[in-house]
């Protein structure tokens, strides 16, 4: 395991040391940045390169020089697991680091201020008070937004009726006063309501880095602009508005199924949805000069979130279905008015719905303190509404899902089984698709470049 390990590389959890003895301040480092991220492990033994080097001296004594210098110099104490290990007659020191689940820790020495790490991808980096502020914040069992503003609403405000009635159209119920107090976001005192952090961003928003910020690029880069734009106010109205800007950006081809012509996104609008909710409801709103961000691209679209995922939160829980939102009090009110699913039921959702309209697979990326989401577009142009675009839907489906059934396509696509039955019989008379295997258990095989991207 230790050997697998090694061959793959450093990364977010895996850091290489040659010798301990060199630079203590390096590793301890390492130690403090796996325990406020994600855990990690760090073999003492190992050159940055992955060459196994081996350990000089008694690799006993190495270990518990080890164990002295992380007891005396890092607080709180922190309790890895250290042990030997050899290969190929070289010795080697494994230390894993678990995270903290309450607290934050740092160089003694440095004190918190300055002395505090996290790791993004491969490498330590220092985090400034801001991001301090922020990591202690999702340590506690406090949401953010449920933090209380100073100022006072009176029962006539203007933004009590406004989120009242913006809440009940989405729901389809009548919201009252009492309900917003149930969600968390008002707490009656006196004549009137102190407002919470979630209800100022979902009303008058005053916070000028909750905004969200667009862009239409040409080409594949961030290099030429063809659109560009700005949201603010209601974060409710910024992850519509959103909505709308990637809906008015990508394409909506029309396809021929049967007698009767249907329109329908290149990219499914429920994935892009969830997206985009999930982007504006479990962001962080504490990382200054941090929106959302959206950019359309000919060949994909990427929606970037500030604040990375929330503490103990994974990429293999939230596909789990494993949901930890960072803003308590803003998901509930998204999930009560259908807004969204929940991250990680959500998140699953999306990726069968490109799965079965034929795109590749999302992608999703922690930068630092961001998480990005990127939904591709179609990798070659649609064709007009002619007598073979059925059967470029059929290849278009099957090449991106294989194992798709004529059932599912025709769930997913609109067509009529008559239709899909008659484009996938000319295809294979055409020698153009194929299938392999059973009935149930087998795949469709597309034998042609006709299609492929131009």
């Amino acid at each position: 395991m230790i050997e697998d390990m090694i061959r793959s590389g450093e990364s977010e959890t895996l850091e290489f040391k040659g010798r301990p003895n060199d630079d203590p301040k390096k590793y301890l480092k390492t130690m403090v940045a796996f325990s406020n991220t994600r855990g990690g492990i760090i073999i003492f033994g190992v050159g940055d390169d992955g060459k196994v080097i081996g350990l000089e001296g008694d690799a006993n004594k190495i270990r518990d020089q080890i164990i002295d210098t992380v007891i005396t110099n890092i607080s709180p104490l922190i309790t890895p697991g250290i042990y030997n290990y050899s290969i190929d007659g070289k010795d080697l020191v494994i230390v894993e680091i678990n995270p903290l689940v309450n607290s934050l820790a740092y160089l003694r020495a440095d004190g918190p201020e300055k002395g505090t790490y996290v790791r993004i991808g491969a490498s330590t980096r220092a985090v400034g008070p801001d991001e301090i502020m922020l990591l202690r914040s999702e340590r506690s069992d406090i949401s953010p937004d449920s933090q209380i503003c100073s100022e006072t609403a009176p029962h006539d405000d203007d933004r009590i009726g406004w989120l009242c009635s913006k809440l009940s159209r989405r729901k389809g119920d009548e919201v009252t006063v009492e309900d917003l107090i149930g969600l968390g976001l008002l707490v009656p005192e006196g004549d009137g309501y102190r407002a919470t952090m979630a209800f100022r961003l979902l009303t008058d928003n005053p916070y000028q880095s909750a905004i969200l910020q667009c862009a239409r690029f040409i080409g594949p880069g961030e290099t030429e602009f063809a659109d560009r734009t700005e949201f603010g106010g209601s974060i409710l109205v910024q992850a519509e508005r959103g909505l709308e800007y990637i809906l008015s950006m990508i394409e909506k081809p029309s396809v021929i199924s049967g007698a009767y012509r249907k329109d329908d996104f290149e990219i499914p609008v429920k994935a892009i949805r969830e997206i985009v909710m999930n982007a504006v409801m479990h962001r962080s709103y504490r990382i200054e000069n941090s929106p959302v961000f959206i950019a359309v691209f000919d060949d994909r679209v990427e929606i970037t979130s500030p604040g990375g995922l929330p503490n103990g939160q994974t990429y293999e829980r939230m596909m789990d279905g494993f949901s930890l939102p960072r803003n308590r009090i803003i998901a509930r009110v998204f999930k009560e008015c259908k807004l969204s699913e929940g991250w990680g039921r959500g998140l699953r959702r999306v990726f069968e719905l490109c799965r079965g309209h034929g795109l590749k697979e999302p992608v999703i990326s922690v930068l630092g303190q961001s998480i990005r989401v990127t939904l591709f577009r179609r990798s070659y142009p649609l064709r007009s509404a002619t007598a073979g675009s059925n059967e470029d839907i059929v290849l278009r489906y099957f090449g991106g899902c294989p194992t798709m059934t004529i059932a599912e396509l025709c769930e997913s696509t609109g067509l009529s089984k008559h239709d899909a039955e008659v484009s996938i019989r000319s295809l294979k008379e055409r020698g153009m698709l194929r299938r392999e295997g059973a009935r149930k258990r087998g795949q469709w095989i597309i034998e042609t470049g006709e299609f492929e991207e131009e």
